[in-house]
């Protein structure tokens, strides 16, 4: 198993069902909706597949038929309605999309080896979601869907385009057997610069690596703004002080620190814990701007304030959900200005739903919010339920069903306008307008 993933039957049926209504808004199965994970799909796929149901596997992925251009001929006058009102009054030249992963072919090898079936399945859900088949040229087809995708929103519109480093020891060894993926930060610069899309480069760098800092003011002096990192994959601990070089430099530069925060499950990881939102104090305290991907909205942590976590280990007792403690630091006016939150996957079925509703429930916060897709697994089936959105109250049924059309289109959009769509089942309160532009500051002509 990875990351202790178990195998479960009953919830991945309903996973299937969900996608059936999807594609077909008639069909109908009334089923209590379950908590579930996506390996659990991805292993009852994989029995699907040894038995011959290649369906499945594109069910539970993507497999999108539809063309991105049809969009607006195609959609009903009242899904297109719905995605006009999203992008109503907002300023296209602070609209953005902050998480859109670039892919690579430099992947671990179990990735590609039915030795490794789990691994090798979710490789190709992955393609599917993404619309894409492995190829020499994976990654120019997948910048050409994402560039069709991404027509579909006003001329101007940013979208943060990842890189992701290796993984390396504390020692600054790199470490190939724990490196799922490597995007290059060459990748990501080069699509930006010869892409019509307007595709922001961020680039990746391990703060362990024994030339860090050197690459750091390499790619500050480019211009590049962004430098992302994934903890719990990656191996980094943001709170470790030997990291401190590697913030002044950053703070030097302006650069900002999109770092992955909550649970990881789409890769393999070495350790949950790294994406406790309380360790991006450190970074913050140095003068770093800070943004909190996913706003920590699955899974728990150490409460590190409590006296019983008085230490600096990473292992200890009082779980806290992750949302919880990033809230509690953004209610800390030290880190105005300096500490935001990112909303990618906020709306996915094993995100919900405190996170969606705590977030929903305090507009003070929403100048703070960052919007971003995930892309592509905002393009993968099984995470994508707009029923629980539905029964939970935070979409009608009408616009479910408006939704859907969209989703069927174009996944990078869909994720725009569900969220611009979900309100508060109770007070009706959505998510200001701000929370899906990028803060003044941060933009560059």
């Amino acid at each position: 198993m990875i990351n202790g993933w178990q195998p479960a039957l009953d919830p991945v049926l309903y996973d299937v069902v969900e996608q059936l209504d999807m594609k077909f808004p008639d069909f109908d199965v009334s089923c209590n909706r379950l908590r579930r994970t996506i390996a659990h799909a991805l292993l009852i796929a994989l029995l699907a597949m040894m038995a011959g149901c290649h369906l499945l596997t594109n069910q539970l992925g993507g497999a999108f038929d539809a063309v991105p251009e049809d969009l607006e001929t195609e959609l009903s006058p009242e899904a297109a309605a719905l995605v006009d009102k999203a992008f109503s009054g907002l300023d296209p030249s602070r609209l953005a999309d902050a998480h859109v992963h670039h892919i690579s072919r430099e992947v671990h090898s179990s990735w590609l080896s039915w030795s490794n079936p789990v691994r090798r399945l979710r490789t190709d859900i992955f393609l599917s979601g993404a619309g894409v088949e492995w190829a020499d040229d994976v990654e120019q087809r997948y910048i050409e869907r994402l560039e069709r995708l991404a027509s579909h929103f006003p001329e101007g519109t940013s979208f943060l385009l990842y890189a992701l480093d290796r993984t390396y020891d504390a020692h600054g060894n790199p470490q190939p057997d724990q490196t799922p993926i490597y995007v290059s930060n060459e990748s990501v610069w080069e699509v930006s610069q010869r892409s019509p899309a307007k595709f922001v480069p961020v680039v990746s760098i391990h703060p362990a690596r024994p030339n860090a800092v050197e690459q750091l003011r390499y790619w500050g002096k480019r211009g590049v703004q962004y430098v992302k990192w994934l903890p719990s994959t990656m191996k980094i601990d943001p709170a470790d002080s030997a990291h401190d070089k590697f913030y002044e430099a950053m703070r030097e530069h302006g650069m900002i620190l999109l770092s992955h925060t909550g649970d990881e499950h789409a890769v393999e990881t070495v350790d949950q814990e790294l994406g406790n939102p309380l360790r991006l104090r450190r970074p913050l305290a140095r003068g770093v701007t800070v943004v909190a991907l996913h706003a920590a909205s699955n899974g728990s942590f150490r409460d590190l304030d409590a006296p019983t976590h008085a230490s600096n280990s990473l292992w200890g007792s009082n779980q806290v959900p992750g949302i919880d403690l990033l809230i509690r630091m953004m209610d800390d006016p030290a880190h105005e200005g300096t500490l935001y939150a990112e909303i990618s996957a906020i709306t996915y079925f094993n995100h919900l739903d405190e996170p969606l509703l705590r977030l929903l429930e305090r507009p003070d916060l929403h100048h703070r919010l960052i919007n971003g897709s995930d892309y592509p697994l905002g393009g993968i089936n099984v995470v994508i339920q707009t029923r629980a959105l539905q029964q939970d109250g935070f979409i009608t049924s009408k616009e479910r069903r408006w939704l859907n059309e969209i989703y069927r289109k174009n996944p990078l959009l869909f994720d725009f306008v569900v969220k611009r769509t979900v309100r508060h089942p109770e007070t009706g309160e959505q998510f200001r307008p701000e929370a899906f532009l990028l803060p003044k500051q941060w933009v560059r002509q």
